[in-house]
């Protein structure tokens, strides 16, 4: 089948280089000149760039202009939320082409946009949107996209449903994964699911505050609750909220149809408010234990990114935390994976030179006086604690994400910090 995939995104570099790799002959058309971008997502993303670079050796993936494709049967939106001009604008494009055509709108994009873009392509072309909600995260999207859980249509057609049904034959093998719903239904299920794990992190956070004001703690409280099967283990880790392009976009701009809609959006205005907060944390905790006064002490943050398996920090807790903690005379040492070029160029121009990057996370926690835990990546899960303590000034850890366990930090002589924990 001849598909073209519109956007840079490492949902559209997936997109393509898993359809091409089925056996489609795959166009992918990028905004501007983004070839940096390009290389950088599928360096970081695992899987994806072999995947990618042997389905364009095998001649089945290319990148290219709309021009050279606007007349395909099938397209791909899979483009920022923030490029919905641009998808407006390739749909009133792709109305002009020759013979009938099927666009599938896997961008998040307002609830009601899927019309918007219906009426730009409905001409003499015969042209159908269908609505397949992005459900890919970055980190293992290759793995997501080949082993969904779910793949939800949102169409009226079953022309389109039959295309798509049959476009994913390979992934949908086991047991159906397919539900069909409306265009607008569709729209609304990406933000909900968005907000329902949302609102899971932010409670299990609020119930990790209680936590620490009644003397308990949070991992016995998340043990008895996850037990539950109705209830489970799933984003249900207290520790620094959650950061991302998605999750805080999509539950404001949720909230903002609700009060658009006239429909009260407390709940998830709160979700927001625990969210902002909880960045906050670590910082608290470093303000008390060191009775207030940061000036001079010294910083090693593990972890910049908002999640491990990911560049991105967008939303992400470490770039207010270093400029809080440079805004109090403090000192910062920063190791990250991949995240370290983001981070900085994240942070204002004024205090670039007073961020230290690190290569490996021991080089990070020389002379500190504290390391904070930020992201969980691997690599930070077993540290030579013994060796970090002989390098540090004041062996503190402020565990972010609550992966060591208190007793043995502390057996080694640290001080150990965690979010809810004892």
């Amino acid at each position: 089948m001849k598909l073209a995939v519109y956007g840079d995104t490492v949902a559209a570099l997936t997109t393509a280089a898993v359809l091409a790799d089925t056996g489609n002959q795959v166009a992918l058309v990028c905004p501007g000149d983004t070839q940096d971008i390009l290389n950088h997502r599928l360096a970081v993303e695992p899987g994806l760039e072999p995947l990618f670079e042997a389905a364009r050796q095998a001649g089945r993936l290319k990148l290219t202009t709309l021009e050279q494709v606007v007349d395909r049967p099938v397209h791909f939106f899979v483009m920022r939320p923030e490029q919905q001009a641009w998808a407006e604008q390739l749909a009133g494009r792709l109305a002009q082409g020759v013979g009938p055509c099927t666009l599938i709108n896997r961008a998040t994009f307002p609830i009601g946009t899927s019309e918007a873009l219906q009426a730009r392509i409905q001409t003499d072309r015969s042209c159908v949107l269908v609505v397949e909600p992005d459900f890919v995260p970055e980190g293992r999207a290759v793995h997501a996209f080949t082993r969904p859980d779910r793949i939800l249509i949102g169409t009226d057609s079953a022309a389109a449903e039959a295309l798509i049904r049959e476009l994913y034959r390979p992934f949908n093998r086991n047991r159906d994964v397919i539900q069909v719903l409306s265009p607008r239904a569709a729209e609304m299920t990406k933000f909900a699911t968005n907000a329902m794990l949302a609102t899971r992190i932010s409670f299990i956070n609020e119930m990790a505050q209680l936590a620490e004001a009644l003397d308990v703690d949070i991992e016995q409280v998340r043990q008895g609750l996850g037990s539950d099967h109705r209830i489970g283990f799933d984003f249900l880790y207290p520790g620094l909220g959650f950061g991302g392009p998605n999750f805080a976009r999509d539950v404001a701009r949720l909230a903002d149809t609700l009060r658009e809609r006239g429909v009260d959006g407390t709940m998830l205005e709160a979700v927001l408010a625990v969210n902002e907060a909880q960045k906050e944390v670590l910082f608290r905790k470093a303000w008390q234990h060191f009775g207030y006064e940061l000036q001079g002490r010294v910083f090693a943050l593990w972890g910049l990114s908002y999640k491990p398996l990911s560049a991105s920090v967008e939303n992400a807790p470490s770039v207010p935390l270093a400029q809080t903690l440079i805004a109090q005379g403090a000192r910062v040492r920063v190791h990250d994976p991949a995240a370290t070029a983001a981070f900085v160029a994240a942070l204002p121009k004024r205090l670039r030179h007073q961020v230290v990057v690190c290569d490996t996370p021991e080089a990070a926690v020389e002379e500190a006086d504290g390391v904070m835990l930020l992201t969980e990546w691997k690599c930070y899960w077993h540290p030579d604690w013994e060796a970090l303590k002989g390098g540090m000034r004041t062996p503190v850890v402020f565990d972010g994400r609550n992966i060591y366990p208190p007793e043995r930090v502390r057996q080694v002589g640290f001080e150990y910090y965690g979010v809810g924990r004892r």
